[in-house]
This record gives C-alpha cells, sequence and structure tokens, in this order.
C-alpha cells in the first residue's frame, strides 16, 4: 500500500479552491499552445482503432484490448491476436496480468483467454460454478461451459483469487489455476449474493478492499459473510449512476460518475467534494481516473449527449484541460495508464491508442500565435513578451494580457508584414533589433512602442546580406554579412566595418556570440573559421583547430565553456583550446548543427535537422529529442533560440515555434529495462530457460530480445555477445540476434540496451544454455569405440595367433609325416640298393 501524506487534508482544501478559480483564470502559460498526443490507428498497424483497455506487462509490452480481438506493442511495431490464434471469439475487453505472470482477456459475449509462456489458449468454466439463471444452461453437468453470461467487463486478481465481472451474469471468483490448467472452478456471485448480474467493472484498493460497480450501484465484497454489500459513502450521489472508481496516493477515493461529475472522499476528513463542469471539469461523464507520478488526478469524459469528451488534470496548481482544441483527438476514452517511463497511455473507443509524453514540450503555430509557422527567429524583450519572425511576417505574443489582446499578427510597419524576418535581438535598453530577408535593420522601442528605421546603419549595411546579429555587453549591436563585420554605436549613431585585414579569419560572417567575459566570437565560412575580440585591446585571435571548421552556432554554457557547432560536428573550448568534440558516433542526430541553446542546470541543447540533442556536461550523456518525444517541428532554425525569464527554452523551426520547459521533464530512466522475451530453435519457438541443455540438431538459435522506449523508440539501441562464439560486443539498432551451425559446446547469451538518454544497463540480461554433441561425439561413445576397437584388435592377434599355431602344428605334422616318407622311401631306396648290390654281386660270383 502506497504512504498517505499528513497534510491531505489541507492539500485537498488547495484543490478545491483552485478548481473554483481555475474555470475563470488559467495560468498564461498553459492556454494556447498545442500539445503532442501521438496517435496509433488502423494505418499504423493496430488492428483495430476501436480500444478497450490498456496494460504494461512485466517485460513492458504494451498489450490492448481492442474490437478485433488482442494487440502486443512494443513501441515500435503492432503485433496482432485473433481467433486463428486461439483467442477466444470477440473483441476484448479487460486485461489482467496475475502474480504468475500469465495475461488474463475478458472478450466480448463471455469468452476468456490466458497468455501462458507465449501459449494462447481459452478458459472454461466447470458447471459446478454457475448458480441462479445461469445454471439453466448447463445440459450435461460434467461438461464444461466455454463462455460466461455477457461481456467480460473487468478482471483483477484479489485475495489470490482470479476475480471477473460480467454485464449479465455478476461476478465470479475463480481458483488460481495450475500451469497448463483450462479448467476453471470457482464460485459466481449474482443478485443472491448481494451484488447484481449486471457488474461493470472491479476495483481493489490499498486497503484491500474489493468494489464492484454495478447497475444498482457499488458493491462491496466482505469476507465474512462472502457476499457483496451495499457501499454508499455519505455525499456520493445516488442518482447518478457510479462508472468508476480510483484511489490515489494519498488514501483519497475518487468517484466518477454518468454525467454527474466527479466526486473526491478526502482520507482523513470522510468529506465528499463534487467537481463537475462548472468548477473546471471539462466533461460530467466520467469514464476513467488515473494519479501520475506528479500526483497530479487525470480524469478522463466521455462526449456524448450532455458531455464532452477529454481529459482533465487535476494538480495543486489548477486545473488543465487535454481536447481536439490543444492536441487530444480522443473524445471516447475508456482507460488510461501511465508507464514505465512516466507517459500516459489513452485507450479510445473509436480513435485508437494516443501517448502523451509529458508538457515539457509545447507547440505554438500558424495561425493562432503567427503569420506563418515557419519561424526563423525568435526571442523575449525585457517586458515579457515574444516576438516571433516568420517567412510571412512579424507576430508578438504576450501572455500577461487578457486573452483575446495577447498575440498581435498585424499592425506592424509595411516593411515587416508579410515579408521574412530573420533575426531578431532585444538588448539591455529595451530596444528590440530585427532584420528581415530584405537586409534592413529596424529598432522597436518597448518604452514608447514605436519602431524605428536608422538611416546611417542601414546606409552602412548595403548592398550587404546580413547572415548574423548580436549584441555586445556596451550595448553595441554587432552585424555580420557577407563581406564584412559591422558594429553600431546605438549612442554616437556610428557603425565601424571590421574584415580580414583587421584580423578575422574571413569576411563572410557565419555566426556572432558574447559571452560572459565580455569577448566577441566570431565565425566565418572561410577555413580556421573561428576568432575571437579582445574587449581590452579590440585585436582579434585566431582559434587553431586540428581541422578546418565552418562555425554555425556559438554559445557558452555556465560552466564558462565555449560550444561551437559546426557542419561537422560539435567543439568544446576551454582557454581557446579544444577540449571537447562530439558527433554523430557520440550520439548527435546529425554532425551538422543549426542552434546551440543552454539551460540554467548547465545542459547544452543542440538543434538540427533531424530535431534536437541534450548534453548533459555532468555526465557526458548525450539524449535525443525528435518528434516521436514531443518535439514536433523537427528541423530547427540557424540559431533560432533564446532562454526566457522563467528558464523555459524556444526553439524556432520549420513548423512552428516550440517551447521546452526543462523542469517539467520526466525523470530520467538510469537503467533501462532489457529482456530475452522470446527464442527460436530451427526456426520455430522455442522457450529457453537458463541451464537449458539442447541436442547437436537443435544448433540454429535465434534470440529475440527487447528495450521499450515509447518516449523515442527509434533512439534505442542494444549490444549483445554470445559467450562462447563471439569475442567482442555486437552493437546495432535491430533487437534479434541470429545463430547458426553452432557447434556443441557451453554458451552465455548476453544482451543490454540504451535509451533516448544514452543509459546503458550496466547488468546485462543473460541466458545460459549448452549445446550437447552427437552421440558419437561424447567420450563415453568415443571410450566405448576404442574398448571395442582394442578388443576387437586383441581378439584378433588372438585369433591370428590360434591360427599361426594350428597351421605351425600342421606344419610340423606335416613334416613329420613327410620326414618319416622320406625316411621310409630312404630305407626302400637301400633296400632296393641292397638288393641291387647283392644281384650284381651274385652275378659277378656267376660270371667269375
Amino acid at each position: 500500500m502506497r504512504g498517505r501524506g499528513r497534510n491531505s487534508g489541507r492539500y485537498s482544501i488547495i484543490i478545491l479552491a483552485l478548481l473554483l478559480l481555475s474555470h475563470v483564470i488559467l495560468s498564461p502559460r498553459l492556454s494556447g499552445q498545442t500539445f503532442y498526443f501521438e496517435q496509433y490507428g488502423s494505418k499504423e498497424g493496430l488492428s483495430a482503432s476501436k480500444v478497450y483497455t490498456i496494460i504494461q506487462d512485466a517485460n513492458e509490452f504494451i498489450w490492448l484490448g481492442t474490437g478485433s480481438g488482442l494487440t502486443r506493442f512494443n513501441g515500435l511495431h503492432f503485433e496482432n491476436f485473433s481467433t486463428s490464434d486461439s483467442l477466444s471469439p470477440g473483441g476484448v475487453k479487460s486485461i489482467c496480468e496475475d502474480s504468475r505472470g500469465r495475461l488474463w482477456l475478458g472478450h466480448i459475449g463471455g469468452g476468456v483467454s490466458i497468455i501462458e509462456g507465449n501459449i494462447i489458449r481459452r478458459v472454461c468454466f466447470s458447471p459446478s460454478i454457475f448458480i441462479g439463471v445461469d445454471s439453466a444452461r448447463i445440459r450435461d453437468p460434467l461438461k464444461p461451459i466455454n463462455s460466461l453470461t455477457g461481456d467480460i467487463t473487468g478482471i483483477t486478481e484479489y485475495g489470490g483469487s482470479i476475480w471477473v465481472s460480467t454485464s449479465r451474469g455478476g461476478a465470479l471468483k475463480l481458483d488460481m489455476p495450475g500451469h497448463g490448467v483450462r479448467v476453471m472452478t470457482g464460485q459466481q456471485y449474482t443478485g443472491r449474493q448481494g451484488l447484481s448480474n449486471d457488474a461493470f467493472g472491479l476495483y481493489a484498493d490499498h486497503r484491500e478492499n474489493l468494489y464492484c460497480i454495478t447497475d444498482v450501484g457499488i458493491r462491496k465484497y466482505d469476507h465474512a459473510s462472502d457476499r457483496f454489500i451495499p457501499f454508499h459513502p455519505e455525499g456520493l450521489t445516488r442518482y447518478f449512476l457510479t462508472t468508476t472508481i480510483f484511489e490515489d496516493s494519498r488514501g483519497n477515493m475518487w468517484f466518477g460518475t454518468f454525467n454527474g461529475g466527479l466526486y473526491r472522499q478526502d482520507s482523513e476528513t470522510g468529506k465528499m467534494g463534487l467537481f463537475d463542469t462548472r468548477n473546471g471539469l471539462w466533461g460530467n461523464f466520467v469514464s476513467y481516473i488515473l494519479e501520475d507520478y506528479r500526483g497530479n488526478i487525470w480524469v478522463a469524459s466521455m462526449e456524448d449527449w450532455e458531455s464532452r469528451g477529454g481529459i482533465t488534470v487535476i494538480s495543486p496548481e489548477g486545473t488543465v484541460v487535454y481536447n481536439n482544441t490543444n492536441g487530444l483527438l480522443a473524445q471516447h476514452i475508456l482507460c488510461m495508464i501511465e508507464d514505465k517511463e512516466k507517459n500516459i497511455l489513452i485507450a479510445d473507443r473509436d480513435a485508437g491508442l494516443f501517448i502523451y509524453k509529458g508538457d515539457h514540450f509545447a507547440s505554438f503555430m500558424a495561425p493562432q500565435f503567427m503569420p506563418s509557422n515557419d519561424v526563423f527567429t525568435l526571442a523575449q524583450d525585457h517586458t515579457g513578451s515574444y516576438w516571433f519572425g516568420t517567412g510571412s511576417g512579424l507576430s508578438l505574443y504576450n501572455p500577461a494580457l487578457k486573452e483575446d489582446d495577447r498575440v498581435k499578427l498585424w499592425g506592424f510597419p509595411p516593411s515587416l508584414e508579410e515579408t521574412q524576418i530573420s533575426i531578431i535581438r532585444p538588448d539591455k535598453e529595451g530596444n528590440v533589433w530585427i532584420a528581415t530577408a530584405g537586409d534592413e535593420v529596424y529598432r522597436y522601442d518597448t518604452d514608447d512602442k514605436n519602431f524605428r528605421y536608422d538611416l546611417d546603419l542601414n546606409a552602412s549595411l548595403r548592398p550587404l546580406r546580413i547572415t548574423a546579429m548580436t549584441t555586445d555587453q556596451r550595448n553595441n549591436l554587432w552585424i555580420g554579412t557577407d563581406g564584412a563585420l559591422i558594429m553600431w554605436d546605438p549612442q554616437l549613431k556610428k557603425s565601424t566595418k571590421y574584415t580580414r585585414s583587421d584580423g578575422l579569419t574571413g569576411n563572410n560572417i557565419t555566426a556572432l556570440f558574447c559571452d560572459s567575459r565580455g569577448s566577441l566570437w566570431i565565425g566565418t565560412e572561410e577555413q580556421k573559421g573561428l576568432a575571437r575580440l579582445n574587449p581590452g585591446n579590440g585585436t582579434f585571435i585566431t582559434l587553431t583547430f586540428r581541422s578546418d571548421v565552418h562555425p554555425t552556432a556559438i554559445t557558452e554554457t555556465p560552466d564558462g565553456m565555449i560550444w561551437v557547432g559546426t557542419i561537422d560536428g560539435l567543439y568544446g573550448l576551454s582557454n581557446d583550446t579544444v577540449k571537447k568534440k562530439l558527433t554523430e558516433a557520440e550520439g548527435l542526430l546529425m554532425n551538422s548543427i543549426n542552434l546551440l541553446q543552454p539551460d540554467r542546470s548547465g545542459n547544452l541543447f543542440i538543434g538540427t535537422n533531424l530535431g534536437l540533442n541534450r548534453y548533459d556536461s555532468n555526465t557526458g550523456r548525450i539524449s535525443s529529442f525528435t518528434e516521436k518525444s514531443g518535439f514536433t517541428g523537427i528541423e530547427t532554425r540557424p540559431n533560432a533560440s533564446f532562454a526566457d525569464d522563467m528558464g523555459d527554452l524556444w526553439f524556432g523551426t520549420s513548423n512552428g515555434a516550440m517551447r521546452l520547459s526543462p523542469s517539467m521533464l520526466p525523470p530520467v530512466v538510469t537503467e533501462p529495462a532489457t529482456h530475452i522475451w522470446r527464442t527460436l530453435v530451427n526456426y520455430e519457438v522455442y522457450p529457453m530457460h537458463d541451464g537449458i541443455r539442447l541436442l547437436h540438431t537443435q544448433n540454429r538459435i535465434i534470440f529475440d530480445f527487447l528495450s521499450i522506449c515509447l518516449v523515442n523508440p527509434g533512439a534505442v539501441r542494444y549490444q549483445f555477445m554470445l559467450e562462447g562464439a563471439d569475442k567482442e560486443w555486437i552493437t546495432t539498432d535491430q533487437n534479434r540476434a541470429v545463430y547458426s551451425s553452432l557447434r556443441p559446446g557451453k554458451y552465455i547469451f548476453l544482451v543490454k540496451a540504451s535509451n533516448n538518454y544514452g543509459f546503458w544497463n550496466e547488468v546485462p540480461a543473460k541466458l545460459s544454455f549448452s549445446i550437447r554433441g552427437p552421440v558419437y561425439l561424447t567420450s563415453w561413445f568415443i571410450i566405448l569405440c576404442i574398448a571395442v576397437a582394442v578388443a576387437g584388435v586383441y581378439l584378433y592377434i588372438s585369433l591370428r595367433e590360434r591360427k599361426l599355431r594350428r597351421e605351425k602344428e600342421h606344419l610340423e605334422q606335416k613334416v613329420k609325416e613327410r620326414t618319416a616318407e622320406v625316411v621310409s622311401k630312404s630305407h626302400e631306396l637301400e633296400e632296393k640298393n641292397r638288393d641291387t648290390t647283392a644281384s650284381i654281386r651274385y652275378a659277378e660270383r656267376i660270371q667269375a
């Protein structure tokens, strides 16, 4: 529960008093200008322009319930879901994210869907839930019911259960389901339980009370009796139907009604106050209530035959109204949220999604404030009046006058009407110096309110073309031209001309600036085109840069550093020496600088053709402001800027005058949240958790990551690295990393992001995983193969040895047999020889 301040009662009294006055007296600061509401509809990719509800989930995605289903928005792209993605039929009227990170969707027609882990499934209901009229729908007590009676008007988590309100079936308390459960169990509450069949919404306050808005009034849930009881705080109307309930951070309860205005019950006194169109509320049909980070209360009103559509913001300073006259085209608002960047997101029944990114930027446009929107120059004089010089003439805006008299668009000298006003520079004596595209200079005296044309001054300028103009601490007027530098002394009515021969770096002057020490800085178009006039001795000093520079704008920040904008980037000088250079590589939108404007806090705003940059001299960070962040002027005009007496910064652009209130900028998000929200394996969605092990065939992996920045989504940059595959961080503006043919091993995917303020999240989002090698590469398989190989070799050798032994034995046997045979034959031969010898001897004896 958020804490409540001690001064809640005093705060409430202040609010009441200011509201009573605000519809009579509006601050001039808040009247007339146009605020920026970024609009998205079907043309931008939204599934339907009928948007019922909005939430931002834990991953910072924006989810929108529309007339045709569900839409997810990441700041750049819309992703639409319908029945073809397994959603229940009908548009989505209510969305709730439960404590387990699941999204509950309530549909027109009574369907309910759940998104869990990027998986969408339809929900059905156990017949045991239903009572009364709804029980008549049950044909089979064992068959689940696919939808509830009427539309789902609200879903919220309360007391560990999911509560659902319907337009014709009362309310249901559903038991918190486990993972993957489709059939819901629980209890139904209708008239018998103190409720009503027509329930329009649910609200749980910080005191753990649950309220249900019905056609018979507000009902409060009573835990002891498990029933709903009437809730009628004293002073709340019973005539007008309550449409919405809200409790602010101070504990005050707010009640919106149908054409009965807005009621607020004080948390300390219990007293009820009424706000309606009579005391500052824009419309009496209140459709939604929201509190922003400043504690301001946003009240949306619906347009109908008795009410006007728009938003009333209630703050201690009074009320501010946003409607179709100052930028908000939403007339039928159904829901509002404040996102984590402090933007206000607005759902409209007919016009789609609107994003309000703050009141720090306001635009002043033609024809209300000036003859044309091409603002070449602007300034504030010592009376507090604002001067605008456009391509079609001059205008004067005095916010201190009555509303009808604040803007002067005509009544100027003919030579200042319907002509381009190039430069306006007030001086310390109450004069306003005006240079035209015709290269003439006029002086307006704020004391006698007359325009003067000095013949001698303009004679000294002919036939030169005026390019720059400023005044110094002695109130001399310095005019830069394409052929010389002219100094005009208003007291002596005398002009002095300076050229290259006097020490200038060139004759074509591009920029002039007088610093806090009285030195005049002169930029020229020639090489080394920067010089400084020493006020002490009147000599010109040429400044040396590392390369040739062509100054386009010069200024000084409170720390005494001189900044020089060029066509090649921004240079910071200290003691006539370059100390810093900033380019697109450091975060500038463009290297070509049109204007430079410091604020009171030491920040330097840098104007280009693509928008604004802000350089924080304390941190060195560069942030961007483009059309997406409310700077609708986009293209700034050369040296068309100033800081007014309230500290606001004004910029002349090609699309009107822009005012920036630095004090109104939302808190800087110093730690952008980065999420790895989806993984794909082999090009199919495959949820991965830390430490998961994948097969060797699952080696094509895609990581989708995101850091949502609605303020300026185009400024988001990412760095990612896959440890185990990448050797260094990869910088990109894409939110997807693709890896194919990863080798088996251990990996850690790391990603971080920077937002439009230039901050990177210090701790990257990470996901560790491993890819197992194929079976034939595993150690046990290799060992087994080696063992089998060794066994095979051993067996082969054993068998071979056995065979060899057998062959040896066989050969030995053969040898023995052959030897025996030889011996036998030898014996036979010997026998034969003996027989032959005996025969011979016998024959010889016979012959003898």
